[in-house]
């Protein structure tokens, strides 16, 4: 195997990990709300779900940094 074959298929493995990684399905899409049928067990009813938000925001910033100081206290009200 060549050098420059080994990088081609390295690239697309790379891309693959990649766009399976960020191909998964946000909770809370267009999809409407499943109605799950409860099981009667002898030691009661059992339910399984999973519960999203049904709104949500992602946060970020397009900078980093660190703190270089905080000058509130534990405890104090802020505005």
């Amino acid at each position: 195997m060549t050098s420059k074959n080994l990088k081609i298929r390295t690239l697309i493995l790379f891309l693959g990990i990649l766009l399976t990684a960020c191909g998964g399905m946000r909770p809370g899409g267009n999809t409407p709300p499943t109605e799950i049928p409860p099981v009667q067990a002898e030691t009661g009813v059992v339910v399984e779900g999973r519960i999203v938000p049904r709104k949500w925001v992602d946060i970020s910033f397009p900078t980093n940094g660190q703190v270089a100081e905080v000058l509130v206290k534990k405890g104090d009200q802020v505005k």
